[in-house]
């Protein structure tokens, strides 16, 4: 049977939800009523070194009633809600490998397919309602089921809404009013993410900040919906993983995502500054505050007592205080699994990706704001730089005599300057990446300096959380003793810090010189 192939990008949006929520949902009308309900088998493909998801690449061959459809998936880097994906009818569950010479698993596999096998099984019951809003077209589909690795399964319960065509504002609009009726959950994770951790062929990793797709003629507009959608990309992929794996990476990860986003509102607050922005700053707030201890405790355990628990003067006691800080974190991690797991955590993760793509600082901008968002983004961009590293030099003045807060004041503003040239790398068309490249390691290593010497600072309140108040008495002096061995070595790091920031200091900026062009410019 010949195949046909067709090809295209899709915009969708997809929670994870509860049976509770399910059953409440069902009284909205976008699920009401009767739906088409269809049952599908999927198999996913790859190659034992897992060479198509290093593409981000998916590859599955699915059975949709007396049909079998072999598609082909890309995440795009640059849009957290789009995917290009290829769709091919095919004659049997098995791989039609003439129709991937037209897709990316032919470039990627470089034509030689041997190396594709089953990886896991997807089973899934779907129910799908198509509803139109004047010209636009939203498909709404609810998948529940189970994925298969081995003998290995895993619960599938999720719900879609896919822009078939017209504005996504509207599927945004759609999504915010179905989070009213249950705390539905914006979800990252694709059913081949979770199938290839079921298998047990990849550890499912907690996301990390990833390259920013800018270009120096995007407008200000468009860089900042995409850095927010990295950012959200991170917090949202994070925080996930979390919640199936606790680990010290995934609060690290979490928190990092939620201080990028953060600087990124800072830099181009002129421009996007509105009611929903505080709003969501106050938000980010609240939950990297939950995160915090774990993290404080995370760092404290793994970088400080480990190390210094050999050279402590009673071994005993070194041990009881182990127990306590372990029993510590553990409470940490679960006060911040709840704040992840709450309806408030998945309504801020939505607030910030309908934010971000149809928000007041977008659709009703101020005249001056509406003359900057529609600027290139390169000259923005070098005026942010040019502010910021202004910043970092003027603060860091005296380093040797600044009190702990003020160098905590300074290290947010390496870090920012930090995510900056992150954000910012290919903002220019026309810079010297070799003084990019040592302009960022002087950033780096400064900021490494400063974060322990903050590390040093909060010793005291870290070795606290370790006390209860029935053994404080008993840990308490294992507890300083511990302090004592971290705090005899801030002279050095001191001298190190200063060594960084005269480093930094003398290092040339990287990006072309400019002047703001309005009044409305980062600060």
């Amino acid at each position: 049977m010949p195949s046909k192939t067709s090809a295209g990008p899709e915009t969708e949006l997809k929670f994870d939800v509860t049976p509770q929520a399910l059953r409440r949902l069902a009284r909205h009308p976008a699920l009401a009523g009767d739906a088409a309900v269809a049952t599908y088998k999927a198999t996913y493909f790859d190659t034992p070194q897992l060479d198509l998801r290093k593409n981000s690449l998916s590859l599955r061959v699915r059975k949709e009633g007396d049909r079998f459809v072999q598609a082909v998936k890309r995440v795009r880097g640059e849009d957290m809600f789009a995917r290009d994906e290829w769709e091919t009818e095919v004659a049997s569950a098995g791989l039609d490998l003439t129709a991937l010479d037209a897709t990316p698993v032919g470039k990627a596999l470089k034509g030689d397919y041997t190396a594709l096998r089953p990886i896991f099984v997807s089973n899934v019951t779907r129910a799908s309602r198509d509803l139109t809003f004047g010209q636009d077209r939203i498909l709404v589909t609810v998948d529940t089921g189970k994925l298969i690795a081995g003998k290995a399964t895993a619960p599938v319960l999720e719900m879609e809404l896919e822009l078939k065509s017209g504005d996504a504002e509207t599927l945004f609009k759609l999504a915010r009013d179905l989070f009213e009726n249950a705390p539905i959950r914006l979800s990252l994770l694709t059913k081949s993410d979770r199938g290839f951790a079921l298998a047990g062929v990849e550890r499912a990793k907690a996301g990390k900040a990833s390259a920013t797709p800018l270009a120096p003629e995007m407008s200000v507009a468009e860089a900042f919906r995409r850095i927010t959608r990295s950012c959200l990309v991170q917090i949202v992929s994070a925080s996930e993983i979390l919640q199936r794996e606790p680990t010290a990476e995934g609060v690290h990860q979490t928190r990092i995502g939620l201080r990028r986003l953060r600087t990124a509102m800072k830099i181009f607050q002129p421009a996007v500054d509105d009611v929903r922005a505080d709003w969501i700053e106050q938000e980010i707030r609240w939950i990297a505050g939950e995160l915090g201890d774990a993290r404080t405790l995370d760092v404290f355990l793994d970088e400080a007592f480990v190390p210094i628990a050999p050279n402590l003067s009673d071994s005993r006691a070194a041990a009881r205080y182990g127990e306590s800080l372990n029993a510590a974190r553990m409470a940490a991690y679960d006060k911040a699994l709840i704040a992840v797991a709450s309806p408030r955590f998945a309504r801020l993760t939505l607030e910030i990706a309908l934010w971000a793509e149809s928000g007041d600082w977008l659709r009703a901008p101020t005249s001056d704001r509406a003359a900057v968002l529609t600027r290139p983004i390169g000259p923005f961009a070098a005026y942010a730089l040019d502010q910021l590293r202004k910043t970092v030099r003027k603060r860091g003045r005296d380093l040797d005599t600044l009190p702990a807060d003020r160098r905590h004041k300074l290290r947010i503003r390496t870090k920012r300057l930090r995510y900056a040239t992150q954000f910012f790398e290919k903002a220019f068309s026309d810079y010297d990446d070799k003084r990019r490249r040592r302009f960022v390691a002087a950033l780096k290593s400064l900021q490494d300096s400063l974060g322990k010497l903050n590390d040093i600072a909060t010793a005291d309140a870290a070795a606290m959380q370790a006390l209860d108040g029935r053994r404080a008495a008993a840990l308490a002096f294992t507890a300083g003793e511990i302090v004592g061995h971290i705090k005899v070595v801030e002279p050095v790091q001191i001298d190190k810090a200063i060594e960084a920031f005269d480093d930094f200091k003398d290092t040339k900026r990287y990006w072309p010189k400019t002047k703001p062009a309005t009044e409305a410019e980062p600060t």
